[in-house]
């Protein structure tokens, strides 16, 4: 797995926060494994509410959280519904 990450072409964006999210999208989709299996996963259709990612292999689903800075104690998620809906059903 390679850690430091690969710039991909970001420039087509002005918000720090969408350029953040390209680069972190491209370095997940090329080096992430699944958490349930350790197949290589697949970028999920843009708009996908409470799923970013998913595995070819078992279904699992995850969603990625990026921001210019550090993280805090906490990581905030605005689809806590979707969160909850998905949680209690099948993927």
């Amino acid at each position: 797995m390679q850690l430091r990450m690969e710039f991909a072409d970001a420039s087509a964006y002005k918000s720090a926060s969408q350029k953040i999210r390209v680069l972190t999208e491209s370095w997940v989709q090329a080096w992430a494994y699944c958490p349930a299996c350790g197949t290589s996963i697949n970028k999920a259709p843009n708009n996908q509410p409470v799923l970013d990612f998913s595995c070819p292999n078992c279904g699992e689903g995850c969603e990625l959280k990026s921001k210019k800075t550090s993280f805090g104690a906490k990581i905030v998620d605005g689809a806590y519904a979707n969160l909850r809906y998905r949680s209690s059903t099948s993927w």
